[in-house]
């Protein structure tokens, strides 16, 4: 992923969007969900930019 890649995704910005994707995130966290924290960048990513990323289904 090149910078701007990065700086699009949603857990980036300080953004309405942006602050309630990393509360999202950070309760998942607390509550010991640390792996479904992770995937939610994670499918954001491949649905953004899965061809970028060959050999990652």
């Amino acid at each position: 992923m090149e910078y701007d890649d990065h700086r699009a995704v949603t857990s980036t910005g300080s953004g309405a969007e942006s602050v309630e994707w990393r509360a999202t995130q950070r309760e998942l966290i607390d509550n010991g969900r640390w792996d479904e924290a992770m995937m939610m960048d994670i499918d954001e990513t491949r649905d953004l930019y899965g061809a970028k990323c060959p050999g990652h289904p």
